[in-house]
């Protein structure tokens, strides 16, 4: 992957990223992308940013699994304990 972003003198600011980065080293280099381009980033900001954006998918998990639970027939939890 490769950022790119032309300067106001017309200089380019570039960052490679290996195509075997993790998400997590992408996320970290285009931290370092930002800030090299002017932008000042703060990890409790990109923190809050996320969670804000993308609690949704959190609660969608969360439900998600409350709904398997009540969905596990009840005999099935008594017979298991019975073979204990």
């Amino acid at each position: 992957m490769i950022l790119k972003n032309k300067r106001y003198d017309g200089s380019y600011i570039q960052m490679y990223v290996s195509d075997d980065a993790t998400w997590q080293e992408a996320v970290d280099e285009f931290i370092h992308f930002l800030q090299g381009c002017g932008y000042i980033v703060q990890g409790y900001e990109i923190g809050d940013y996320i969670s804000e954006q993308y609690h949704f998918q959190k609660k969608e998990v969360q439900d998600l699994q409350k709904l398997m639970d009540e969905l596990q027939p009840r005999s099935e939890i008594k017979r298991k304990k019975k073979r204990k």
